[in-house]
């Protein structure tokens, strides 16, 4: 038996060996870049979200912030008839707080 058909066969399987390794490297390098760009598009859209809800909380800060200083500035607005006790609208406003 010649020697010939051997080695084709064995230099074929090393080839399609050799071929199978090289694509199964490729395609986990593809599918890691893959999963990369899908986590960076992730923590891209968490950060966004995190700006508008921040930017939504400073909104809401500022016009609690207007509240209360209107709110102290109706009181001090009202006129004081004992520096020892309250109005009865400072009470009221009190009472409405619980």
């Amino acid at each position: 038996m010649p020697v010939w058909p051997v080695k084709f066969y064995l230099a074929v399987a090393l080839l399609m060996a050799l071929s199978i390794g090289t694509a199964f490297a490729y395609g986990r390098r593809e599918g890691r870049a893959l999963e990369r760009a899908t986590v960076a598009a992730a923590i891209e859209a968490s950060r966004e979200a995190k700006a508008k809800l921040e930017a939504g909380r400073l909104i809401a800060q500022a016009a609690l912030d207007d509240l209360a200083q209107q709110l102290e500035d109706a009181n001090h607005a009202r006129p004081v008839y004992a520096a020892d006790c309250l109005s009865g609208d400072g009470v009221r406003r009190l009472n409405a707080l619980r």
